[in-house]
């Protein structure tokens, strides 16, 4: 699944379907793909990406009312992962790694230095671009001299499944060796399995300070010293396999072989969220304007209020909060990361913000451009953070503006330092 603008999208075997409505309603936008099946959807600035496993990609830039395909260089192949970087656009293939500027309509491939063609992820980790690979392990994109450059020291198991990044370290999941951390830029890697009882990583999410793992064994672990240790946090899950691990703020779900699971205190205890959905498989989450949608295998997408669900969500205090606030940032100045805290109260004057109110949290230049949104959704009364990292802009004085759509807004400056 992903998400354009207003729009929710969602892949099935050969068809995309678009809803404008949270998925009240679904309308088939593509189709006609020959029978494959579609393995990605990417969303980047309103634009729509859409993958598929016989070397299809399309792109639509008006959510779904007009497609292009745009094919040309690209084999037939499945397309497994697409990264956004700037003007340019990347896709990992089962055949190699391609990129193409957003106003080009060809792909060329860049697989110089690769060991593997079969690409499983791509993460951009500091500003550089990281690919995992089955059988080659771990490439670092040097633009400099446009090739991969294997950064496998350390590494021990080659079939990686996925790549994470928590801002300050990179952790590369793998098939049967558990998790690899490196601390700089990939250069080095060391095996961080201490309290590991299952090695197959399937998924890895990072969030509220924590590093959570699925297993193809059925088993979800969590780390909350970065990686150094980690627990596992089974209980009242019961399933043979987790395919996805999602953090909300300070909510965990698991999509598993036997549906969606829940906790509320990241993960000593679960709870099976599957009314109405039958157990099925499930591969994919997220949340959009307080709403969880599921996409599942072979039974489409199904959603739900978090309301439902979630007792307390976006660290709300116990007293809710009756100030609309944007704090400072912290650290400020700061290299290239750092911290903004802002709430949204039950009311300001006469306006009453009990239910969810749309929130967008903006960062500008000092000319007053805008050049990058942190937030732009739903939220309820509450306290909230969010993690900015400006590893690709230049040192200087930036504005970050907090508005409601009930005409609120404050504004407060921060100083990036390189």
């Amino acid at each position: 699944m992903a998400i354009a603008g207003n729009n929710l999208f969602a892949g099935s075997y050969n068809r995309i379907f678009q809803s404008t409505d949270d998925g009240l309603s679904w309308n088939t936008v593509a189709h006609g793909l020959g029978g494959m099946t579609i393995n990605s959807l990417e969303s980047y600035n309103n634009r729509l990406l859409v993958g598929t496993n016989g070397g299809s990609i399309l792109i639509s830039e008006n959510n779904g009312k007009s497609w292009s395909e745009i094919i040309e260089g690209i084999p037939n192949t499945s397309i497994n992962a697409f990264a956004v970087k700037n003007d340019s656009v990347f896709a990992g293939t089962g055949y190699g790694v391609f990129v193409k500027k957003w106003d080009s309509s060809f792909w060329l491939p860049i697989h110089s230095g690769l060991k593997s063609l079969s690409t499983s992820d791509i993460v951009i980790h500091e500003g550089n671009i990281y690919l995992s690979t089955t059988g080659g392990g771990v490439f670092l994109w040097d633009d400099t001299y446009k090739k991969w450059n294997e950064v496998n020291s350390g590494i021990t198991d080659f079939d990686v499944t996925s790549l994470a990044s928590d801002g300050d370290n990179l952790y590369a999941a793998t098939k049967t060796s558990g998790i690899f951390k490196s601390s700089n830029y990939g250069n080095n890697w060391l095996p961080f399995n201490n309290g590991l009882t299952s090695l197959s990583i399937e998924d890895i999410a990072v969030g509220e300070g924590n590093i959570f793992l699925g297993s193809s064994d059925g088993d979800v672990f969590v780390s909350k010293d970065h990686g150094a240790s980690w627990s596992s946090i089974n209980n009242g899950l019961v399933t043979s396999q987790v395919y996805k691990v999602f953090v909300h703020e300070s909510n965990l779900f698991a999509g598993t072989q036997n549906g969606i699971f829940y906790s509320s205190n990241s993960g000593e205890n679960w709870s099976s969220i599957n009314e109405g959905i039958s157990n099925v498989i499930t591969t994919e989450i997220l949340v959009k304007d307080s709403i969880l949608y599921a996409g599942t295998h072979e039974h489409g997408v199904w959603k739900r209020p978090l309301s439902d669900i979630i007792t307390s969500i976006g660290n709300i205090e116990p007293d809710s909060p009756s100030t609309f606030a944007l704090l400072q940032n912290y650290p400020n100045p700061f290299n290239p990361s750092t911290i903004i805290e802002y709430t949204i109260p039950n009311s300001v004057g006469d306006a009453k913000f009990a239910s969810p109110t749309n929130v967008t949290l903006i960062i500008y230049d000092v000319l007053g451009r805008e050049i990058e949104t942190l937030v732009d959704e739903y939220k309820i009364p509450g306290n909230y953070k969010v993690k900015w990292n400006a590893d690709e802009f230049s040192s200087g004085i930036y504005i970050y503006r907090l508005a409601t759509n009930s005409g609120y807004h404050i504004a407060n400056t921060m100083s990036l330092i390189k």
